[in-house]
């Protein structure tokens, strides 16, 4: 893959266990969350090594809850309460996400992401025949192709 897909994907790992090794953390960074089009809120999400929806799932929520996330990691770097080394983190974490790099990325690998989600499920049905699913490839192709050739007008 590519060095900058990595450095997002290794930045939500990061912010998922910061998050998760604490349940205080986790209730500080998830109570401001907002919910997704189906009234459900999309928490942080680790990412897995064999399943790749879920690096589909942790994008989505990191993306659509970008700056419910970087609020809360601003307080927790901000509080005396804190010790040292989660102030620290909270800190790192909140100044990565100051960065246009870290919300570019998020949402340039948000929309490949979500439509190979799409894809992979749309794949995995029981009544699937070939030619939809040679269809369904075809269409995925098109469509990173199209992002490909779109690329420097879209994200100028």
């Amino acid at each position: 893959c590519c060095l900058e897909a990595n450095n997002l994907l290794g930045f939500l790992q990061s912010l998922f266990n910061f998050c998760s090794s604490s349940t205080h953390r986790w209730q500080v960074v998830t109570a401001g969350l907002d919910p997704n089009d189906n009234k459900r809120i999309e928490t942080l999400k680790e990412l897995s090594g064999t399943r790749w929806s879920a690096h589909a799932q942790a994008t989505r929520a990191f993306c659509l809850n970008y700056g419910n996330i970087q609020e809360p990691l601003e307080s927790l770097a901000d509080d005396s309460k804190q010790n040292p080394n989660t102030r620290s983190d909270a800190r790192s974490l909140h100044s990565k996400m100051d960065k246009l790099e870290i919300a570019f990325l998020c949402n340039f690998w948000n929309t490949i992401l979500q439509r190979i989600q799409l894809t992979s499920k749309a794949l995995q049905t029981v009544e699937l025949d070939l030619v939809t699913a040679v269809n369904l490839v075809g269409s995925l192709k098109e469509f990173v192709a199209s992002l490909r050739a779109q690329f420097d007008s879209r994200y100028e």
